[in-house]
């Protein structure tokens, strides 16, 4: 946790001068870039923490196609696929000052939540099953709704892959989506045999 500001404003306190206006305004200042300096550090955690799925399915691919080289097309496939992700990631690196913390700077799209919760669970059985796990989804139909995919792929990929590291080797990870409240919410469920 960051100490917070010491405020200069307090130091002065009482005084109604440009000097005592000045040490708010560098208190202002302060807080701002205190605010600022803690989003870019959760911003950095959150995107080295995404970058580990890409990077366990690259490594998966890899022992894969060291087994089995015949394997190579498919293997590459996935590798360069994994290495695209990446790329996205560290964009949002090198966007960083546009982001600044602020949700609102991440586009909605239109999008159909059930293929991309599929996407996820594809993904994290590729990766699951180099580990004797396996992902298994039951998620029928569409649910079409305006969201922050991106954010929203994050949330799914990081709960399922949690899911598939503490469930016991052998076992699955069993993924399922239904409308839920007349349809206006989707309701996810992630069951792992951790």
């Amino acid at each position: 946790a960051t100490r917070p500001v010491r405020q200069l404003s307090h130091e002065l306190q009482g005084r109604r001068d440009e000097l005592s206006d000045l040490a708010r305004d560098f208190d202002r200042m302060a807080e701002q870039l205190q605010a600022l300096t803690r989003s870019r550090q959760i911003l950095l955690h959150d995107i080295s923490h995404e970058m580990r799925s890409p990077l366990a399915r690259m490594q998966a691919a890899i022992g894969l196609l060291r087994q089995d080289p015949a394997q190579g097309g498919t293997m590459i496939d996935r590798i360069e696929r994994e290495a695209g992700r990446m790329d996205a990631l560290v964009e949002e690196l090198l966007t960083l000052h546009r982001l600044e913390a602020a949700p609102e700077a991440w586009a909605e799209d239109t999008v159909d939540l059930l293929d991309l919760l599929h996407a996820v669970a594809h993904d994290a059985d590729f990766e699951a099953r180099a580990a004797r796990r396996e992902v298994r989804i039951d998620a029928p139909g569409e649910f079409v709704s305006r969201v922050r995919a991106e954010l929203l792929h994050r949330a799914f990929e990081n709960v399922i892959r949690n899911a598939v590291k503490y469930t016991a080797p052998g076992t699955a990870v069993d993924v399922s989506a239904r409308p839920a409240h007349e349809g206006r919410e989707l309701c996810v469920t992630v069951a792992d045999r951790g």
